[in-house]
């Protein structure tokens, strides 16, 4: 079985690895590390007595494929066929899921942490300039990530904060403290549409009953302080966020 194993396990970047002989080399190392991401993590969860993520040696190996695969999608987003977005985002997935042991896992949810982080802010910023299909292919994958409980919780509460910042540049804008940033406007109202989305989904609710729903309630309750009046596009939001709160 050890033999079997070591075989399974040899590293993307080896001359065993399958390409496909149309991509370019930066392409071919992309599919490499995905597909290996997806064989051996399904074989992982076909058998589960198998101590295959036990070894320091097999979980670097995963970790590097891991990391190979989101700097390739990060760096190359706007580029990548869809299809090929697709795939790498559910191999991420499969290695989430494979629940390979608690200090490795550590290690590879940072790495996927990393991701959501880099496709969220692509959706925040710029996205006026970005063609809408992009943006919404953007959006859409961070959704995908958001369903794994350990990425939801931080990317709400990651675009709870960006909204809170934003009341907190209108408030100062009301009180003739400042100009108003149209920038950090138009990144909040990307905020709003990402969360709208997540807030709507059914699975989202199963994992944020209690604290931290009420904890992402009262932010968003008391971004309207002192601005519902003069900002009424950025109330409506606030409130149409809150009747998904208040649904549960």
């Amino acid at each position: 079985m050890a033999s079997t194993l070591d075989n399974f396990l040899t590293p993307p970047c080896s001359s065993e690895a399958l390409v496909r002989d149309d991509d370019d080399e930066v392409s071919q190392e992309f599919n490499r590390n995905i597909r290996f991401l997806h064989y051996t993590t399904c074989l992982h969860n076909h058998n589960k007595s198998c101590p295959f993520f036990q070894t320091k040696e097999a979980l670097d190996i995963l970790e590097s494929s891991l990391n190979s695969v989101v700097d390739h999608l990060l760096e190359n987003i706007e580029s990548i066929p869809s299809k090929d977005v697709n795939w790498g985002i559910e191999g991420v997935l499969h290695v989430i899921d494979s629940k390979s042991n608690d200090d490795g896992e550590k290690n590879l949810e940072r790495n996927c942490w990393r991701l959501v982080q880099g496709l969220l802010k692509r959706a925040l910023i710029g996205a006026h300039y970005r063609p809408c299909q992009l943006q919404q292919s953007i959006i859409a994958q961070v959704v995908r990530l958001c369903q794994v409980k350990s990425l939801l919780i931080p990317t709400l509460k990651l675009l709870t904060h960006q909204i809170v910042k934003l009341s907190e540049m209108l408030r100062q804008h009301t009180n003739k403290q400042c100009e108003l940033n149209t920038a950090q406007y138009e990144n909040g109202c990307n905020a709003f549409e990402i969360l709208e989305e997540l807030l709507s989904l059914s699975e989202t609710w199963q994992h944020i009953k209690g604290d931290v729903a009420e904890t992402i309630k009262e932010q968003l309750e008391s971004s309207l302080l002192h601005i519902s009046n003069t900002f009424p596009l950025f109330a409506h939001y606030v409130w149409k966020l809150n009747s998904y709160m208040n649904k549960e």
